[in-house]
C-alpha cells in the first residue's frame, strides 16, 4: 500500500518513468523514457521510434541452445524466435529453413573439375574458364606460369565501358614492369614497358619506355641507344638536354632546314640572330661579313710628281660606308727616278707613301729608289707597301680613304721625276689601293 501523501518525496521530469528510490520516495533517470502518446518505451532515447527503443547493447540471459549455438528467427507476425544450429562444418540455412551444404540440391553440368572456379548459369553450377592451382590464375589455360596468364583473346579495360586494349596479334611479348629494389614502388617507383622483339630471345629487353625520373621519358634500345623526353626537353643520345632539342652526336638531314618554315633558296647560309631568335636563311652578299664590302683601285695612268711633301696620288682613293667597326687597308706603290721623257735617269732618291681616313693619317711607308745598269739598260726604281693597318670606324658612316706619295732626291742628273707608269709592259711600276671591310 502507498504511503500517506505527505510522507512522500522527490521530484521527477515529464516523460520519464519514475522508480522508487527509497521506502518514501520516488526518482527518474534520463536513460528510461514512456512515451505515452504512442505507447512506446525508449532505453536511452528520449524519442523512442518503435514501441520498445534501445539505443546501445542488450543482453538476453537463459535462453536454451543448441550445442553449436542458434540464430535470431522471425516469422510474419513479427515474432522473435531462435534456431538452434543443427547442420555440419559448413552448412549454410536455406531459404527453407533447412541447414544443408552449398551444393545440396545443386546440379552441375558435366561435373565440377579440380581447381575451376565455378560459375552460376541461373540453373546450374558449370566450369568456368578461370582456373586457379593456388599459385596461379588462368584465363582459358590450365598451365598458367604466371601469377595471371590470358590465352586466347585480348584484354580490354575502361571506367564505364571498354575503352582501351592491349592486343597480341604479331607475336612477341610485351612486359610491363617497375623498378626493383625501392622502399615505396609505387611512389618511388619508376615504371616500364618493355618490348621483346621476336620470339626465344634471352635480353632484358629489345625497347624500353620507362619513366625514369619526374617529367621524364626514356625510350631505350638493348645497344645503348637513346631518346629522352626530360621536362620541355628532347634529347638524342643524352638523358639530359639543356635545350628544346639537344643531340648528342652527328646530325644528318634528307631534306630543308626550315626556321620559322623557310627552307631559304640555294647558295643562302643560316645566320644567328641571337639568344632566343630563330636564325634566318641570308645571300652572303647581305651579310656583313669581312670581304662582302671590300672595295680596291689601281692606277691605270702615268703620274708623276717631284714635290717634296704629300700629294694625293690621282685616281687612288676610296670613299665608302663600312659594315664592320674596323676596316684593314693594303697598299702597294712601286714607282721609277726618270728624266721627263720617262726614261731612267742616274741617281737615287726616297719614296715615301701614306694612307689617310677622313683627312686623318693611319700608316706611312717608304723605300729607296737607286739606279743600277744591266743588259736591259739603266734600272732606278724602287717600291713601298703598307699592309693590312687596322682602322677604327663606325659602321654606316661614310669614309674617305687616300693614297699619298712625295719624293726626297739624294742625288741624281737632271731633269728628274719620280714616275709610275702601269701603262708600261714587263717595268712593274703599279699603285694600288685596297680596303678590307
Amino acid at each position: 500500500m502507498l504511503p500517506s501523501s505527505s510522507a512522500l518525496s522527490g521530484s521527477g521530469v515529464a516523460t520519464r518513468v519514475a522508480f522508487w528510490t527509497g521506502a518514501t520516495s520516488l526518482g527518474s533517470n534520463a536513460n528510461l523514457y514512456w512515451d505515452n502518446t504512442n505507447n512506446r518505451l525508449g532505453i536511452g532515447t528520449a524519442a523512442p521510434a518503435q514501441p520498445l527503443h534501445v539505443i546501445g547493447t542488450g543482453r538476453f540471459s537463459a535462453i536454451a541452445s543448441g550445442a553449436n549455438g542458434a540464430i535470431v528467427t522471425s516469422n510474419t507476425s513479427g515474432d522473435l524466435g531462435f534456431l538452434n544450429f543443427t547442420g555440419n562444418v559448413n552448412d549454410v540455412l536455406r531459404g527453407n529453413g533447412i541447414w544443408a551444404p552449398v551444393t545440396s540440391g545443386v546440379t552441375t553440368c558435366g561435373g565440377v573439375l579440380t581447381n575451376y572456379v565455378q560459375k552460376w548459369t541461373g540453373a546450374q553450377l558449370c566450369n568456368s574458364i578461370i582456373f586457379d592451382n593456388g599459385t596461379n590464375v588462368g584465363i582459358n589455360t590450365t598451365t598458367p606460369s604466371n601469377k595471371l596468364a590470358v590465352v586466347g583473346g585480348n584484354i580490354s579495360w575502361g571506367t564505364s565501358s571498354e575503352v582501351s586494349l592491349l592486343q597480341n596479334d604479331q607475336g612477341g611479348s610485351i612486359e610491363l614492369g617497375g623498378q626493383n629494389g625501392l622502399a615505396n614502388p609505387i611512389t618511388n617507383g619508376m615504371p616500364y614497358i618493355d618490348f621483346h622483339f621476336g620470339t626465344g630471345s634471352a635480353q632484358d629487353y629489345n625497347a624500353r619506355i620507362i619513366n625514369a625520373a619526374n617529367n621524364r621519358i626514356d625510350v631505350t634500345t638493348s645497344s645503348g641507344g637513346v631518346l629522352s623526353v626530360n621536362g620541355t626537353n628532347i634529347g638524342v643520345g643524352t638523358t639530359s638536354p639543356a635545350q628544346r632539342l639537344d643531340v648528342a652526336g652527328n646530325v644528318r638531314f634528307s631534306g630543308a632546314l626550315m626556321p620559322a618554315g623557310n627552307a631559304g633558296t640555294s647558295g643562302q647560309i643560316l645566320t644567328s640572330q641571337g639568344p632566343g631568335l630563330a636564325p634566318v636563311w641570308q645571300t652572303p652578299a647581305s651579310i656583313p661579313l669581312y670581304g662582302n664590302n671590300a672595295q680596291s683601285v689601281k692606277l691605270t695612268t702615268m703620274q708623276s710628281t717631284t714635290s717634296g711633301s704629300w700629294a694625293n696620288i690621282p685616281g687612288m682613293s676610296i670613299t665608302m660606308t663600312p659594315t664592320h667597326n674596323r676596316v684593314y687597308i693594303f697598299a702597294s706603290v712601286a714607282g721609277r727616278l726618270t728624266d721627263n721623257t720617262g726614261m731612267a735617269q742616274f741617281g737615287q732618291a726616297a719614296m715615301y707613301i701614306r694612307i689617310l681616313v677622313n683627312g686623318v693619317e693611319q700608316a706611312i711607308s717608304k723605300c729607296i729608289i737607286t739606279d743600277y745598269d744591266d743588259m736591259n739598260g739603266v734600272i732606278a726604281g724602287g717600291s713601298a707597301a703598307i699592309a693590312g693597318v687596322p682602322v677604327t670606324v663606325t659602321i654606316g658612316s661614310p669614309i674617305t680613304v687616300q693614297l699619298q706619295w712625295y719624293i726626297v732626291r739624294l742625288w741624281s742628273s737632271s731633269p728628274w721625276q719620280l714616275r709610275c707608269d702601269p701603262t708600261l709592259a714587263n717595268i712593274g711600276d703599279h699603285a694600288i689601293l685596297t680596303v678590307f671591310d
